[in-house]
């Protein structure tokens, strides 16, 4: 008996369930176009939000995965006063290296770089350049300097040139040209420099106006003998491993401080984004909310009705919001439908992105959006939830309106 009447409020919500989510479906069904219209333009906000807040996840990462591979690796120690940014403080920015950190650089756990202001000279064209010395043999950044030790320069010092770079001065292979620099003394100096290799790499930092050679030679030419500028990890963890670092003399940088200035710079672009996210969800809202409004004022007759034959006011209330939660539904197949070949192309394939070159930005040529499971149920119950709160909100009128006046067509 107990067990009976437990069971009963169960199975009668279950059929009143069944019998909302039955009158929805008919009712959106005798909508015709107006059901397509709707579902669509929703369909269609899902699949622009989710493109644009995976361009700017995209760029995000494969701006990190461009630093991390090219300049950051995992993280830095800096010598007191070094900021890669001011070339202003290179010539003051130089400390001895500590032996925990030789010790690592022979185990190829980070190398260590050398930076210099120098004036380049090649057919009549000047360009202040920044030297940056770094050990042939190294594997903790992605850059050919092995091509350091192997060529042959034939009196030049051999260097590596970034294509940015060498467009900009038109050299290539194996041509030579004449830099001045100050050593450490004081003393300006120059001498023949030939490039030994081109690479071609995203990142334009450790490209436009930078000159690579051995971390030794520049050593000699600025009379730094064991000094170096900044100190690179290959893994983030061997940055506690260094007991002997003077903190006075040399800062400890981790990757989150290092790539913090991406961070920003996507958080400013998505700002931009948020203003058309949130104008497509208001302009899917709105059509959903009309057409809610608009069946409540249009269909008072049948409503007063379904509440005279016993339909509470709760349930009412229920069965609008059903009609806008299917209509989200059927715009989410639509959404799958008409974005999954889109998203998955740009995701794989990618966006060309060469009007970025130029703009110091580390963008690859083809820029691959980058959705995260995270982002797209995120980004889909943003919206389903909104369109079904409009969908409910025009129905608290209907809590307010008596069987009689609704049955006669008066408010």
């Amino acid at each position: 008996m107990d067990v009976s009447l437990k069971m009963r409020p169960t199975k009668s919500r279950g059929r009143d369930l069944v019998l909302l989510l039955r009158l929805a479906m008919r009712n959106l069904l005798r909508t015709g176009v107006r059901l397509w219209l709707n579902a669509l333009v929703i369909a269609i906000s899902i699949v622009i939000i989710l493109f644009s807040r995976g361009i700017y996840a995209g760029l995000g990462h494969e701006m990190l995965h461009s630093l991390e591979k090219t300049e950051v690796a995992g993280g830095h120690l800096w010598a007191k006063g070094f900021d890669p940014l001011d070339n202003t403080t290179f010539d003051l920015s130089l400390a001895s290296v500590p032996e925990s950190v030789q010790k690592a650089i022979k185990e190829g756990k980070a190398c260590s770089q050398l930076y210099a202001n120098g004036t380049l000279y090649y057919h009549g064209k000047v360009l202040p350049v920044t030297l940056r010395g770094i050990e042939p043999g190294q594997e903790v950044l992605s850059l050919p300097t092995k091509k350091l030790a192997q060529a042959k320069a034939n009196g030049a010092i051999p260097v590596l040139l970034g294509l940015r770079m060498s467009d900009v001065l038109g050299l290539a292979d194996d041509d030579t040209f004449v830099i001045k620099w100050r050593d450490s003394k004081g003393v300006f100096d120059g001498a023949d420099f030939k490039v030994v290799e081109l690479m071609d790499t995203v990142n334009p930092r450790v490209d436009s106006n930078t000159i690579w050679l051995s971390t030794e030679r520049l050593q000699q030419m600025l009379v730094a003998k064991g000094k170096a500028t900044c100190i690179i990890v290959k893994k983030e963890k061997y940055l506690s491993t260094f007991h002997d670092v003077d903190e006075a003399l040399w800062q400890r940088k981790n990757i989150g401080q290092l790539t913090a200035w991406v961070h920003r710079l996507v958080q400013d672009k998505e700002k931009g984004g948020r203003i058309i996210f949130m104008l497509l969800i208001f302009l899917a809202c709105v059509g959903i909310f009309n057409s809610q409004t608009l069946a409540v004022f249009k269909r008072r007759k049948e409503i007063g009705m379904l509440m005279a034959l016993g339909l509470r006011r709760r349930q009412v209330i229920r069965l609008f919001t059903y009609e806008g939660v299917i209509t989200s539904f059927l715009a989410l197949g639509l959404a799958f439908m008409i974005g999954a070949p889109l998203l998955y192309w740009t995701s794989t394939t990618g966006l060309l992105m060469d009007h970025i070159k130029g703009t110091g930005a580390p963008i690859p040529e083809r820029l691959r959006t980058h959705y995260s499971p995270e982002l797209i149920v995120v980004t889909i119950a943003i919206i389903f939830f909104i369109t079904t709160f409009v969908s409910w909100y025009p129905t608290a009128k209907i809590a307010k309106m008596s069987p009689v006046k609704a049955l006669t067509g008066r408010h």
